[in-house]
Formats: structure tokens, C-alpha cells, sequence
């Protein structure tokens, strides 16, 4: 109920589109019920199934409420048409009737909101979003697949049960960038991944705040909203653009000084860093070429990463752990790369040590 009537102060409405006017960070997702193994994410509170009415929609932002701020967005589906079930997806059907369009309508309403956040650590937030869209997608995909085991930051997490087998598992992160959604800073996202013998198989992460949807399927491909992406194509370390994060949650000086040390290092052979602040985004980052290079040691766990990993490798990256290592979903500790950084990366990350 607070999340509907918070709606209601500011309900979509049809409006004509004003021609050279910037998107900004109030722009309405696509409406959709589109195809896709995992987000079940969709149409359920605004479109219904198979609605044929499309109108370009806008949500004013009550940070900046000039008409212009706004950026219109038409249906369109998750997946690109033709693009299917992936090679193991087996039985599993592929549908988005729900997920991905309630989870955006509980995470946006909820960016230009008061937040009440709970304090895990002076650095780990949680928040009422991070729990009603995870009891949301969790429900959603009980429905459909109630022999799949699942996996959540806010729920399964918590109880001390993160044990991943070889059985498929969707695993959840309703909100990775919770600092940012508290500080208004438009990082965050919705991650969810499949995987199948601890694999990941299919995933999807939703950026709700300036609407970018990326998806992959394995064996498919990987997209933004809809089109093909590709890693970059960079091969010197010296142009490349990093990213990372703190990671560990612990602000002792020992994991400060590692830390900053490590990245001390790094800006030295590098063009730049980007600390986003999500996980799963950086990953996407990868995938679509806007970062070159990424690594994070200390990640809250498989949820961080299920979702952006397979996006990564159907987009020609490749994945591995920090010491060169192969990557291991519940290790806490990921780098990625296009193919041509990999082998300079791996030897820039193991002399930052």
C-alpha cells in the first residue's frame, strides 16, 4: 500500500515528445511482457498481457520537476526477437509476465522517496526496497518454477544459507547499490541470475533509474536493451579504463591500507578509475565496452555477480579471479576483462599486491 500510494502522487502520463530535450534520471522503463528465462519482471501492473496499446509515457521527478525532464520509453521486449531458450535452459519456459516491471515500479518509487535504512555495518545497508522487491521476484518465480532452489542478498543471505549446488537456482540481488539508492546517486540495480550446475546460465540486470536493461542468455548473446554489445577492443593497458570497488565491508586499517595500496599501484598503468558503486553494473560495464577492465575483492556474495558474469562472456569477456585463478561464483573475489587485457591485467593486479 505505501508503495501504491506513493505511486499515485506522481501516476504516468501520456505526453508529446519535446524534441532535443536530455534524458534524464526519471525516465519510464519500456512496458513490457517480453520474453525471457529469468526476470519475470514485467507487465503485470501497468500493461496488461497482450495489451497492443503503446503510448510514450513520462513520471515527473520530483528533484527536478521542469517539463523537460524526462525521456520517453515505448514497449520492447527483453530479449531480442528470435532469441529463445538458451542451450541448457531446457524445460524452462520463457516468459516475463511480472518481475521485471513490478521490481522497477518498487525500486524507482522508492529512489525519490525517504528512505528507512537499516545500518548491517557503518558500510552495509539495507532498506525497505531491498526486501519488497525481493520478496517480490521470489514469489514471482516460485510460481513458475517451485523446483528451482533460490538464493537472495536480503532473505536467504541473512539466515546463513548460501550453499550453491549443482541444482538450477535463481539468485537474487533486489538492490545491488543500496548506498547509492540511499544517497539519491543513480547507480543501482536489479540482478538476477540462473545457473545450472553452478554455472550461470541466463542474466538479467536492470538499471530502473535510467533504464538500461541487459540480458544474456548462454550461447545467445548479450544486450542492452534489446541490441547486441560487445566488449571493447582495447589491448593497452595504459588507454584502459578501470573500475572497482572497496569490496569488504570492514573499514579496519589493514583493509583500507590493502586496498588503497592496490589501486595506488593500478592508476599508475591505467588511464582512469571509476568506482560506481554496484557490482553487477560494473560488470555490465564490461560487457558493453564503457569499462575495459574491472576487479572487486570482498564481494557480498554469488548475487553480486550471477546476473553480470554471464553477461560478460556473451559479450566476448572473459571472467576470472584476480590472481589469474579461474573464476569461482562463491569466491568473493572476480576480475573481468576483454581477451586482449587479460594476461597484462592479471600481471598488473598480482604486482599491486
Amino acid at each position: 500500500n505505501k508503495i501504491k500510494n506513493a505511486y499515485k502522487l506522481h501516476p504516468p502520463a501520456t505526453s508529446k515528445i519535446v524534441g532535443g530535450c536530455l534524458p534524464c534520471f526519471n525516465s519510464i522503463p519500456p512496458c513490457n511482457e517480453a520474453s525471457a528465462v529469468l526476470v519475470l519482471v514485467s507487465a503485470k501492473l501497468r500493461v496488461p498481457v497482450g495489451s497492443k496499446s503503446v503510448q510514450p509515457s513520462i513520471i515527473p521527478n520530483p528533484l527536478h520537476p521542469h517539463p523537460l525532464h524526462f525521456s520517453s520509453r515505448l514497449r520492447r521486449p527483453l530479449f531480442p526477437p528470435g532469441v529463445k531458450n538458451g542451450p541448457k535452459c531446457g524445460g524452462i519456459p520463457v516468459r516475463c509476465s511480472g518481475c521485471r516491471k513490478e521490481s522497477w515500479r518498487v525500486n524507482r518509487n522508492g529512489f525519490y522517496q525517504t528512505k528507512h535504512v537499516e545500518h548491517k555495518s557503518q558500510v552495509d545497508l539495507v532498506t525497505e526496497t531491498d526486501k519488497a522487491c525481493e520478496d517480490l521476484i521470489f514469489n514471482h518465480l516460485k510460481q513458475h518454477f517451485p523446483s528451482h532452489k533460490f538464493i537472495g542478498e536480503e532473505t536467504t543471505a541473512a539466515c546463513g544459507v548460501t550453499e550453491l549446488t549443482d541444482e538450477p537456482t535463481w539468485i537474487v540481488d533486489p538492490l545491488d547499490g543500496t548506498t547509492n539508492f540511499v544517497h539519491g546517486f543513480p547507480f543501482v540495480c536489479v540482478s538476477i541470475g540462473l545457473t545450472l550446475g553452478k554455472v550461470p546460465t541466463v542474466g538479467v540486470v536492470y538499471n530502473p533509474i535510467i533504464d538500461e536493461l541487459f540480458t544474456g542468455i548462454e550461447g545467445k548473446g548479450a544486450f542492452l536493451n534489446g541490441k547486441p554489445i560487445k566488449v571493447s577492443s582495447q589491448s593497452e593497458l595504459v588507454k584502459s579504463l578501470l573500475a572497482t570497488e572497496v569490496g569488504w565491508t570492514k573499514r579496519d586499517k589493514l583493509t583500507v591500507d590493502t586496498c588503497t595500496n592496490k589501486i595506488n599501484s593500478l592508476l599508475f598503468k591505467v588511464r582512469s578509475l571509476r568506482m560506481s558503486g554496484s557490482c553487477a553494473l560494473n560488470l555490465c560495464g564490461i560487457a558493453c565496452g564503457r569499462l575495459d577492465l574491472f576487479y572487486e575483492l570482498g564481494y557480498g556474495g554469488p548475487w553480486d555477480v550471477a546476473g553480470g558474469a554471464l553477461i560478460v562472456k556473451e559479450a566476448g569477456g572473459v571472467l576470472f579471479d584476480p590472481s589469474g585463478a579461474d573464476f569461482d561464483i562463491t569466491s568473493q573475489r572476480i576480475a573481468a576483462s576483454n581477451p586482449l587485457l587479460k594476461d597484462a591485467f592479471i600481471e598488473a593486479l598480482q604486482q599491486s599486491k
